[in-house]
């Protein structure tokens, strides 16, 4: 239950409060600053669901019976998207070029593939090894954890997300 609360809080904190100053932090500044930054959210948000795509399917390939090890892959994949903001942000965005594009792609499937890989083994650990009696509680705790986890991921970026456009130096509301 707590690694799948984790890697939740952390994959939906990078999704819902970074995705978009990374956008900005990897396009070229100029007119076509914010266009650019948010084509590139949803270029973000098809890379992220690949990762979460290939690693739900591969269970009958590899399977994680311990899942401690990937909530805290997923936050240090957190804290390096925050940096990589932070850092470009602070040299005043659009400063990133091709490879940091690409690094921040590279993070994102990674950021799918942690989410997925924990959520499908969580739920394939649960229906092996606890007792039929006990497996549908089990599941709906467990699904109660990856929920709470969103929702403690949407309040902290109610404020992250601003507080980086701000440092980057974009006031008022913008969204893609």
């Amino acid at each position: 239950m707590l690694p799948l609360f984790l890697v939740y809080y952390f994959e939906y904190l990078i999704n819902q409060s970074m995705f978009f100053p990374a956008g900005l932090a990897v396009s070229a500044p100029g007119k076509a600053h914010i266009s650019t930054a948010c084509h590139t959210y949803s270029t973000l948000q098809f890379l992220y669901q690949l990762g979460v795509l290939v690693s739900r399917s591969s269970t009958s390939v590899f399977r994680i019976s311990t899942l401690w090890p990937l909530p805290v892959l997923q936050g240090l994949n957190a804290g390096a998207m925050l940096l990589l903001i932070v850092t470009l942000g602070n040299a005043g965005g659009g400063s990133g070029g091709a490879e940091t594009r690409w690094l921040v792609w590279l993070l994102v499937v990674w950021e799918g593939l942690l989410g997925g890989a924990t959520y499908v083994n969580a739920f394939t650990n649960l229906s092996e090894f606890t007792s039929a009696r006990e497996r549908e509680f089990a599941m709906g705790i467990t699904s109660l954890a990856d929920s709470i986890g969103i929702c403690l991921a949407a309040l902290s970026s109610l404020h992250l997300e601003p507080a980086l456009l701000r440092m980057m130096g974009i006031s008022g509301a913008i969204h893609c």
